[in-house]
């Protein structure tokens, strides 16, 4: 029988997606599961796939306090390296949560078929007796007391999260200053008063922003490499 639970690990996720058992004690993760890793890390880190204990701000703050583990600062080396396909940090892939919910939003905006796993053909969300309403109960009652969401993280009238606001300001702010001045780099960019006031990205982490960023850089490539060390 499928899956029906609110949120679960990447590490749930990547096994299950290829068919394999995430209980089962493996010494060698599969490469079909490495690939789901890649896949979903690659999304989280580029904000495609909310991860409910991943937070992309840097850090702490009065309005955002949380232990260092749920930002994904505090785990970026782990989590490139997961994307590069080096090595696989297997406490930090049982940590990432994905909720049901975003990980259905981001395979359709990818045009990716759910996975009967999680989404069996024919099933619908469970609806009580005289209830209408189309929101289903989301999130695990866990992560939800252990993240608590701020006002600072909740969705707006526009339905967009802060990290969601932030990237589209920044994007269009970067477009803006490229078209006025080609020879920016992506690190001199991420830099810019505009982009770090303006566009809301000094709250978040600086590797995060330059992906942002990187996905609409349309400049010519010979014009994107930044001064070589030593020069």
């Amino acid at each position: 029988m499928a899956l029906l639970n609110d949120n679960l690990s990447v590490w749930e996720i990547g096994f299950r997606w290829a068919g394999g058992d995430p209980d089962r004690w493996w010494w060698r993760i599969p490469l079909s599961v490495r690939d789901n890793f890649r896949v979903l890390m690659g999304a989280i880190l580029q904000s495609h796939l909310e991860c409910v204990s991943l937070s992309m701000r840097k850090g702490p703050s009065e309005d955002f306090d949380l232990p260092p583990e749920f930002f994904i600062r505090y785990h970026l080396d782990d989590v490139e390296a997961c994307i590069a396909g080096r090595t696989f940090n297997r406490k930090l892939l049982r940590f990432a949560q994905i909720e049901r919910p975003a990980f259905q939003d981001w395979c359709e905006r990818r045009a990716i078929p759910l996975p009967e796993f999680w989404f069996p053909p024919g099933w619908s969300d469970y609806r009580w007796p005289g209830d209408d309403s189309e929101d289903a109960t989301k999130g695990n009652e866990g992560v939800a007391a252990a993240l608590a969401a701020s006002p600072a993280e909740d969705q707006d009238r526009t339905g967009l999260r802060p990290v969601q606001r932030a990237k589209i300001a920044c994007q269009q702010i970067a477009r803006a200053l490229w078209k006025a001045d080609r020879t920016l780099t992506i690190a001199a960019m991420v830099e810019r008063d505009e982009i770090q006031r303006l566009g809301g990205a000094a709250s978040w982490v600086p590797e995060v922003v330059q992906r942002w960023l990187s996905e609409v850089d349309e400049r010519d490539p010979s014009t994107k490499r930044g001064r070589r060390k030593g020069s």
